[in-house]
Order: C-alpha cells, then sequence, then structure tokens
C-alpha cells in the first residue's frame, strides 16, 4: 500500500485523481534571471516554488501578517524570504531534502491537517489524500517564522533540514514535504 498524507486545498484547485507536476517557466526576464532558474530548478518549480521564488519581494513581515493574508486570500507577494535561506542551507548541506520550492504540503493525517489548518485560519477548505511518487521529508514547520538574529535563525534552518524539532520555545508542527510529481487522492474531510 502506497503512503499517503493530506494536504489541505487553499486554493480549492486541486481534484482527486490528478498528478500535481513540476512547472517549467520559460518567459522570465531578464535573461539572465531565466538561466538562474534553469540552472537551479532545471526540473521546474511547485506552485509554492512559483509564488515564494519567482514572484515574491524580498522584504521581512511578521508570521501573523503572512497568515492573515492567506486567509483573506491575498496574493502572497509579501516576501518572506526565509524560504530562499532554507533552500541555500539545504543545498548546502541537505541536498538529500527535497526542495520547499518543488514539493507540496502535507500532514501525517486528516486530524492533524484540520487542527493546523483550523490553528492558521483556513476555513471551509478541502483536505485531499496525496501519495508521493518520490522523496518526503519531515520537519518543524514552526522553525520557518523565526524573527531573531540572523545566526539563530541561520540554527533553526540547521535544526529544521536535520529533522529537529528546534528549541523549546518553538512549537512543533510536523510539515511533510511531498517531492513533485505527486498523486492527489479523494476528498477526505473540509477544514
Amino acid at each position: 500500500m502506497k503512503k499517503c498524507y493530506y494536504t489541505v486545498d487553499r486554493n480549492e484547485s486541486l481534484v482527486g485523481g490528478s498528478e500535481i507536476k513540476l512547472k517549467q517557466f520559460k518567459d522570465i526576464t531578464p535573461a539572465a534571471l531565466q538561466n538562474l532558474v534553469d540552472t537551479e530548478f532545471p526540473n521546474g518549480l511547485s506552485k509554492h516554488g512559483e509564488i515564494y521564488y519567482l514572484c515574491s519581494k524580498a522584504q521581512f513581515i511578521s508570521p501573523k501578517e503572512i497568515a492573515h493574508r492567506l486567509v483573506d486570500g491575498l496574493e502572497p507577494s509579501l516576501g518572506y524570504p526565509i524560504d530562499l535561506l532554507w533552500e541555500q542551507v539545504r543545498r548546502a548541506r541537505f541536498s538529500e531534502h527535497p526542495s520547499r520550492f518543488q514539493c507540496i504540503f502535507g500532514w501525517e493525517t486528516v486530524e492533524y491537517a484540520k487542527q493546523q489548518a483550523q490553528s492558521l485560519g483556513w476555513k471551509d477548505k478541502p483536505i485531499y489524500e496525496v501519495f508521493p511518487s518520490g522523496k518526503t521529508f519531515i520537519a518543524n514547520m514552526s522553525l520557518l517564522f523565526a524573527t531573531s538574529s540572523n545566526l539563530m535563525v541561520n540554527h533553526l534552518a540547521n535544526e529544521y533540514w536535520e529533522g529537529n524539532n528546534g528549541p523549546e520555545e518553538f512549537s512543533v508542527v510536523r510539515e511533510v514535504l511531498i517531492d513533485l510529481p505527486a498523486t492527489i487522492g479523494k476528498q477526505v474531510g473540509m477544514t
């Protein structure tokens, strides 16, 4: 039996039985940026990668503002370059793990998916099964919301990619990174 995780469809765009694939972008300007994307992500990017790597502006905002924007359905052009730092640490020390820019995210159980979605304010969103065809990695999502010194943020990025919970003042929210392609199963609930 294939391993199954659960994803919250915040954009209400998933369809049971479909395959989620990486998307290649060939219209990036200037050419130097197209070359960078082609070199760093030759197989393409996930929707998360499109939003947080290609489209976001580099500015720091609070985790609370991120959550509010997502709940309000706003495009997260809010930047939050923490994903870029996490990617650089992954490439340097943990390249065996999937890139956040090439994943769909999920949780280990339907109940945990509901609990986390509710804590983030995602109301009335469908929850789907998701079946990986490649790598997965489980990490503490709370570590992404660090607002501290660069040294501490770097430490937390390493803790994340080591699969550790991080310092005890951080709650533990176990997210599953699911490398694409992956297959969407049936809808199993609502948030």
